[in-house]
């Protein structure tokens, strides 16, 4: 263990033995998990997020799921991140999320479902859901009980507005007031101005 042990000796007075045993300090957040790609959230992580602008990103589509992380972040919103319905709903639980963004068409328990069940659960029922789908219905997304419906790819801007109505801190230098539409960065990189322009759509 790259330990040692030291003896001082007094006579008359006894001895102190002193052991020093090297120890790691792991400290997990919310960015750490994030760049790692886990869904899963850290004990501590989730006792700690239930009062700050926590999303949680639910759609079984990895490059969605990483753009939609990295831009959140950049917005000042801590993100955790589902692959599937079933994970999603017991992220939901336990981590009690400011805003969920739903994905529709995904294997297993899909968008409807995950929606549904989320509306039944008292403790759940007052989080905005904003469906965020391929799948052109919001007709049956605001019947089950969603808050808004974006359909893919999603514009940025549009994006940015209207999760600010449900924020609840406001930090003023995480990005500029009006930012250009043309293209927005990250990690130094430019990307498309719309989430999921790009990627192929699924049937």
């Amino acid at each position: 263990m790259k330990g040692h042990i030291g003896v001082e000796s007094q006579p008359g007075e006894g001895s102190t033995f002193t052991v020093h045993l090297p120890t790691q300090v792991i400290i997990a957040t919310a960015e750490a998990t994030q760049a790692e790609g886990t869904s899963d959230v850290p004990a501590a992580f989730s006792e700690i997020t239930s009062n700050l602008d926590t999303i949680l990103v639910i759609d079984d589509d990895s490059a969605v799921r990483d753009l939609m992380s990295r831009f959140l972040i950049k917005l000042g919103f801590h993100v955790v991140t589902a692959a599937s319905g079933v994970e999603g709903l017991r992220l939901a639980r336990r981590v009690h999320p400011r805003i969920i963004t739903l994905d529709v068409i995904m294997p297993g328990k899909n968008g409807w479902a995950v929606l549904s069940e989320l509306k039944a659960d008292s403790e759940l029922a007052d989080i905005p859901v904003i469906m965020i789908t391929i799948v052109d219905n919001e007709v049956a997304g605001f019947d089950l009980g969603a808050s808004n419906y974006l359909i893919k790819p999603i514009d940025r801007d549009r994006l940015a507005l209207l999760l600010e109505k449900y924020r609840v801190t406001r930090p003023s230098n995480l990005m500029e007031a009006n930012p250009p539409s043309a293209s927005w960065t990250l990690d130094g990189q430019e990307g498309p101005a719309e989430i999921g322009a790009g990627i192929p759509r699924r049937s």
